[in-house]
This record gives C-alpha cells, structure tokens and sequence, in this order.
C-alpha cells in the first residue's frame, strides 16, 4: 500500500510529485476520483478533505434577556 500525500494547496501527484495547482477547480468532492497526472501521466486517486470549525465571539455592548425556559 502506498502512503497518502496531504498539501494544503495542490493535489500531489504520488509518483512524481507533481503539484496540481488547479485543484481547487476540480477537486472539490470528498469522494475519490481517478486522475492521470498531467506530469508523468499515471493515475492516482484524489479527493478533497474538509476542516470545519465554528467560531464564536460576544458582541461588545450588546445587552440580550436569557431565553424563557419552558418550565421557568
């Protein structure tokens, strides 16, 4: 089994290490799809992986009432 490459800008080729700077056009499924490097040509598999997180901030001088609760 091969090792997985993983660059936050371009798809990798595993085989040469051609960079597909592209990707971001192409590659945008989380589901593997076959590509023939456009440097040597061999096929390889790439998908795209996604990193969400949820940010929060109060809002300065804003004052809000506590929601009711429904036995309160």
């Amino acid at each position: 089994m091969s090792a997985m490459t993983r660059d936050d800008e371009h798809v990798v080729c595993p085989h040469c290490q051609y960079g597909h700077g592209d990707a971001w056009e192409w590659c945008t499924s989380e589901i593997p799809q076959l590509i023939h490097c456009d440097e040597c040509g061999k096929p390889f598999k790439a998908w795209a992986e996604y990193d969400v997180q949820y940010v929060t901030t109060a809002v300065p001088g804003l004052i809000t009432q506590p929601p009711e609760t429904p036995n309160g």
